[in-house]
């Protein structure tokens, strides 16, 4: 399940938002990381995938009719 979080891009607009810092010794430089994809364990994940699958699924029901059937 954590593996389908790291295929969410979030919009570049939005990844200012979700950084990391970080450095292996005190005497380096402090690294600053930003985030492209949902991070799992956030309280938002679990919503933004669920509604990646919903918008997926209304985005793509002409094209896969068998499949929307199950999301409704």
């Amino acid at each position: 399940m954590e593996k389908m979080f790291r295929q969410i891009w979030i919009n570049p607009l939005d990844q200012c938002y979700q950084k990391n810092i970080w450095r292996n010794e005190r005497n380096q430089q402090i690294k600053e990381y930003q985030l492209t994809t949902v991070t799992y364990g956030t309280k938002a994940a679990a919503f933004l995938a669920m509604m990646t699958l919903k918008q997926l699924a209304t985005h793509e029901r002409l094209n896969y009719k068998n499949s929307v059937a199950v999301e409704a």
